[in-house]
């Protein structure tokens, strides 16, 4: 999947970084709890909280200091850094849903993506208003009927690691019997 640009680099990501050209260098990483990477002959390079454009910036600059051929009118080598395994982000799932508790979810997880990881809605919880909570403070409501009867987008909306997903109770049920027609 391409990397959205506000995705925030941090421990467990793996990084790669080539170069070629004039000189031809990969080096493949794994971001480390304090957020950094060690690079032969580079040193330590502090990757965390940086978003993929300024890491690239980062990179740039530090690589450049050892390879000349980076900069210039007419550079003669090129870098360009990329994601390979993402970490995962623990997401909360509460309410009425079939396994509740902290899942590992892909970083890129929407709403609906996150709770087919959790088992789905259970029959007593509503797939109307489930609530998404990021530092105690409610910051969305997603309706999957819309999305699941008429094609409509969950949006672009991206669950966050500790977000809180809360899915509600059915407040009133229908019962039919008989032949049903849909049209």
């Amino acid at each position: 999947l391409p990397i959205p640009k506000d995705y925030i680099l941090g421990p467990g990501d793996e990084v790669i970084i080539s170069m070629w050209g004039e000189v031809d260098k990969y080096d493949l990483n794994i971001i480390d709890k304090d957020g950094q990477i060690y690079v032969e002959n580079i040193g330590i390079l502090n990757m965390g909280n940086k978003s993929i454009i300024e890491a690239q910036k980062y990179i740039l600059s530090k690589y450049a200091k050892v390879y000349s051929t980076l900069i210039g009118l007419n550079p003669k080598s090129y870098i360009d850094l990329s994601l390979g395994e993402l970490k995962s982000v623990n997401v909360h799932f509460v309410g009425y849903v079939n396994m509740p508790g902290v899942h590992m979810i892909h970083p890129f997880s929407n709403v609906i993506t996150g709770l087919i990881q959790a088992g789905g809605v259970d029959n007593n919880g509503s797939l109307r208003e489930i609530k998404i909570i990021r530092n105690n403070n409610e910051i969305s409501k997603v309706d999957v009927y819309d999305y699941i009867f008429s094609g409509g987008s969950i949006s672009d909306f991206r669950l966050m690691d500790q977000d809180i997903v809360f899915i509600p109770p059915r407040i009133s049920t229908v019962a039919i019997t008989g032949r049903i027609r849909k049209s």
